[in-house]
């Protein structure tokens, strides 16, 4: 997650920190907010969808052996995952401030991209639950749903 924030904030050589926001930098910043926000979405959303459709199989064994319920299983994975997506936008977005200076405060970036990454993180979970066992579809299919969002 940083060192997507360092690279991201290197591509806009406009928005460095300690400049004012100058037209000319307007469209510089929102394209960095966009593209970090995309970046965040897609890391979450293929983490989801990668590590579901690799433990379908053990999932569905051990709720055949009734060794806990789905709703259990969910409850455990928000507590989980969840904290952790949140965990990594906050690292990407303190890096994202700190190297490129952006004109909004931390607190207010920090929830925006934690939102976005715990929803893109839910959709891959929900795709992925869908798909059949094997999980190649999920994977598959994934990636075009994505980029329509």
């Amino acid at each position: 997650s940083a060192g997507n924030a360092i690279l991201l904030s290197k591509i806009f050589p406009s928005v460095v920190p300690g400049s004012p926001p100058l037209a000319g930098s307007v469209a510089d910043r929102v394209a960095l907010l966009s593209f970090g926000a995309i970046n965040m979405a897609f890391i979450a959303f293929m983490k989801a969808v990668t590590i579901f459709s690799e433990e379908r199989p053990v999932i569905h064994r051990e709720q055949t052996r009734q060794q806990y319920s789905p709703l259990e299983y969910l409850a455990a994975k928000i507590c989980a995952e969840l904290p952790l997506d949140s965990f990594f936008a906050a690292v990407f977005t303190t890096v994202l401030k700190l190297c490129s200076g952006l004109c909004i405060s931390w607190g207010k970036v920090t929830a925006t991209f934690s939102l976005m990454t715990v929803a893109s993180a839910s959709l891959g979970f929900f795709i992925s639950s869908w798909s059949p066992p094997s999980g190649s579809l999920a994977v598959t299919a994934s990636v075009p749903i994505l980029v329509v969002l």
